[in-house]
């Protein structure tokens, strides 16, 4: 019965979009809602195929006007008041959040989540993380986009193999935005704060690491025109910062907010962003070597190589003092591997001088490892979140 009332709405739902009366939409997504309350995952996925094109056209309707506008042809004759009231008739935090109910359900089925995907056309998995998008909807469309990591695909599965690995690269290039990029918010909202966007990095890296997990997504990564230059030049970024946070913000790592939960410093998530940052390098790296020319990819940013030893550079001979406390002691064997596994032994030697300091370390090549041996495997990319290391 829970099913047969599910598709019965979902008609309703289509019907209202074609005949454009949105006026009930809310009340059908809460009448879905209820219906599915109790249900199996199993029983829920079997709405996938009638479920997720109905969510698309919604989220197509409210977003594509907006899109629109930002260019200067359409933002003269854009209607912002008309587009105001659609939005408040078609809810999209309800839509999405319908959506990744439904993306779960079916995660659990391999054959249920491969027909999700297929269901999600190209288009529209490029629609959720436009940055047209607040952040909170695009950090629950990166939870969405991680339950399409499948051993053969990633993003939406298209008929025709040729197309399937275009559609990944591209879905890659719009993750990759979200490291270089700064996000705008909605209009007549206050701008995003530092923590919010470091959020939206640490979810974007959050979804590489689990690409990482399958051959075919830590292979995308590998062969991507861009992706390990923007992650070095992020990484580079994100190190730099670290020597601009106020003292305060470093020594106290958690607050308390007033609903007495633990809320994470500028500090420790820009501490999470270099952990994790430079284990889905290290990965890439050693686990995919043969297909990948490090100074052919860091090149293609302009001062790409710069970044890449500066980056690494500060992170394999970081003290653990105030301003690096929290860079995890496998993160800094990872870099001194990337380092050893790059440069010449004259030029590990020179880097070896230009950091040295009286107290510093007098090691003849970039590696501190105690054993004194090379580190030959990729590190291992784990599915768990990273612990944070205690002050």
């Amino acid at each position: 019965m829970p099913l047969k009332v599910s598709y019965t709405l979902l008609r309703l739902w289509s019907s209202c979009l074609h005949e454009k009366m949105y006026e009930p939409l809310a009340l059908i997504m809460n009448l879905l809602r209820a219906a599915l309350y109790e249900e199996l995952s199993s029983q829920v996925s079997k709405l996938v195929v009638q479920a997720v094109p109905i969510c698309l056209q919604s989220i197509d309707l409210v977003i594509t006007p907006v899109i629109q506008s930002q260019h200067a042809s359409f933002s003269a004759t854009f209607d912002y008041k008309a587009q105001a009231e659609l939005a408040a008739k078609v809810d999209l935090d309800e839509v999405v959040d319908f959506l990744h109910f439904l993306a779960q359900s079916a995660a659990l089925d391999p054959e249920r989540i491969e027909a999700f995907w297929q269901q999600i056309h190209y288009r529209g998995s490029l629609l959720m993380l436009n940055k047209v998008q607040p952040i909170p909807r695009i950090m629950q469309a990166l939870q969405i986009l991680s339950t399409s990591i499948l051993d053969a695909s990633f993003g939406s599965i298209s008929d025709e193999p040729g197309q399937q690995m275009q559609h990944s690269s591209t879905t890659v290039d719009r993750l990759v935005t979200w490291l270089v990029e700064i996000p705008k918010s909605p209009k007549d909202e206050p701008a995003y704060t530092e923590e919010e966007i470091a959020e939206l990095r640490i979810a974007t890296l959050d979804v590489f690491k689990r690409l990482c997990l399958t051959e075919h997504g830590g292979q995308l990564l590998a062969n991507h025109r861009f992706a390990i230059a923007k992650l070095i030049k992020f990484l580079h970024s994100q190190v730099a910062k670290l020597y601009t946070i106020p003292p305060y913000a470093c020594l106290q790592k958690h607050s308390r907010d007033g609903n007495g939960e633990h809320q994470q410093t500028m500090h420790g998530l820009i501490i999470q962003t270099i952990n994790t940052t430079v284990r889905i390098l290290h990965h890439i790296l050693r686990s995919f070597d043969e297909l990948i020319d490090l100074t052919q990819k860091v090149n293609v940013e302009r001062g790409g190589y710069h970044a890449f030893l500066i980056g690494m550079t500060r992170i394999a001979f970081s003290e653990q003092l105030v301003l690096e406390a929290g860079i995890e002691t496998d993160v800094v064997e990872a870099a001194h591997d990337i380092l050893d596994n790059v440069l010449s032994p004259e030029e590990g030697e020179a880097i070896v001088k230009a950091v040295q300091t009286p107290s510093g370390t007098r090691s003849t090549t970039t590696r501190r490892h105690q054993s004194g041996d090379s580190q030959d495997n990729a590190m291992e990319v784990d599915d768990d979140d990273d612990e944070e290391e205690e002050d």
